[in-house]
Formats: structure tokens, C-alpha cells, sequence
């Protein structure tokens, strides 16, 4: 089975269970908490300006680089970004990963805050005051975070340079895949077929972009000088 956070993040995303493919992201229940907005050539100072002009403030100065698409949060509700001029599988991909960003490292840990610390807590998260010692010793014993960490952070170059990033990029596409191409349907669809025939078959029928097509076959397939591995995709028991 997949292992626990994402299970979890797909639940809190309570996506129509429908066998019919390929899905647009247009229907996912969290979605009524989350603003899609499609900016042409995005980058994060066209998000800045976007959001500022909605009276949000935005702290972070980033190397303004274009990107697919990007994540922003404040007082419980979020605002996907994507890259108007991209084409509208690479669209859908990229409102499903950044979904992946919501769920898992702001509405998520937001619910537990409220949970082990109350509804003070939410104001501290919105960045709606600082913490106070007590929040933050509470937070630590609590093991429950108040501060969401950006994951944004790229070299001159567009590179990923921390491991949290990394990670963070890693289990966005997670949820993104099983949103739109639930293990329990692909994996006896790829199961024995040639690598480059599991790949178009995700193109085409679940409609993931050539890269990602790529990235899911070998996540579930494994290396090409290796036999199915379904075992390693789904029997994740250290994974938390």
C-alpha cells in the first residue's frame, strides 16, 4: 500500500474516486479552499505583484526565474500558480503538484497546529503574530510546527541546493501521480510492458507530461535493467 502521507494528503483531497481518464483538476474537493490563477510566462515577481495587490505580503525576494507554476498560503485558503502559455496536460500537472505543496505543508500541518495547540496556534501559522516562547516550547514538544518552510529557494542557475526542497519537490509529485494516475489503476496496466510502452501509456491515457510519464514508470517499474518492482513502489513500511 502507499505509505501513510500519502494516503493521508490524498484523502484531505477527497478527489471524485472515478475510474475515467485522463482527469482534469477542476473537481478535487480542496480546490473550494484554493484559487487557480493562470499567469502567462509566471515568475515569482509576477506572483508577488499579483499578491500584493490583493494586500498580501510577501517576505521572501527569490531569484526571478520563470517556473511551471508556484504555491502561496494565508488565513486557511491557497493560490496555485501555473504558466498560462504551457499546454493543458502540463497545466494539469502542475495544479496537481502544487496541490501536493497545499496539502502537505500548509493545510496538513495547519490541522495539526489546531489540534495539539489550539486555535491560537492558526494566528501564529497565518503569520498572523509571532510566536511566543511558549508557542514555540509548546511546538517542540507538541512535534507540530508552526512556521511553513519555503521550498522555493533556487541557485542563479534554477538548481535545487537543499535536501528539504528536494524532498518537498519529490512528495508534491507524489500526490500529483496518484491523483491523476492512481497506483491501484496503472500498476496492472504497466505490469510486464516494455519501459518505453509504460511511459506512452501514461502519456496518453493519463495524461502526464513525457518527463513526469518518465519519472512515474521508474518509480513503480524501477531501473531498466530491473524486473517490476512493485514491491518497492508499494511496500513503503519505513516511509512516514
Amino acid at each position: 500500500m502507499n505509505p501513510r502521507w500519502l494516503q493521508e494528503a490524498v484523502a484531505a483531497c477527497k478527489e471524485p474516486y472515478s475510474p475515467s481518464f485522463p482527469r482534469v483538476m477542476n473537481r478535487v474537493w480542496v480546490l473550494r479552499v484554493v484559487h487557480v490563477e493562470r499567469i502567462p510566462r509566471i515568475t515569482p515577481e509576477k506572483v508577488k505583484i499579483w499578491l500584493s495587490k490583493l494586500g498580501f505580503r510577501v517576505d521572501h525576494s527569490y531569484f526571478d526565474r520563470h517556473m511551471h507554476g508556484c504555491m502561496a498560503v494565508g488565513r486557511g485558503f491557497g493560490f496555485i500558480f501555473c504558466d498560462s502559455t504551457d499546454e493543458a496536460h502540463v497545466q494539469n500537472f502542475t495544479v496537481a503538484h502544487e496541490l501536493g505543496h497545499f496539502v502537505l505543508e500548509y493545510l496538513l500541518p495547519r490541522e495539526r497546529a489546531q489540534l495539539a495547540l489550539g486555535e491560537s496556534a492558526l494566528q501564529v501559522f497565518d503569520k498572523g503574530r509571532e510566536p511566543s516562547a511558549g508557542d514555540a516550547l509548546y511546538s517542540i514538544l507538541a512535534g507540530v510546527p508552526l512556521q511553513q518552510e519555503s521550498v522555493m529557494e533556487r541557485s542563479d542557475e534554477g538548481e535545487i541546493e537543499r535536501g528539504t526542497i528536494d524532498e518537498a519537490e519529490y512528495r508534491a509529485d507524489r500526490v500529483a501521480f496518484e491523483l491523476l494516475a492512481p497506483a491501484k489503476y496503472v500498476l496492472p496496466r504497466v505490469k510486464g510492458l516494455p519501459r518505453d510502452e509504460a511511459v506512452a501509456l501514461l502519456e496518453t491515457q493519463f495524461g502526464l507530461p513525457r518527463l513526469k510519464a518518465r519519472a512515474y514508470a521508474h518509480l513503480m517499474l524501477g531501473s531498466e535493467h530491473q524486473g517490476f518492482c512493485i514491491r518497492k513502489y508499494l511496500g513503503e513500511e519505513d516511509d512516514e
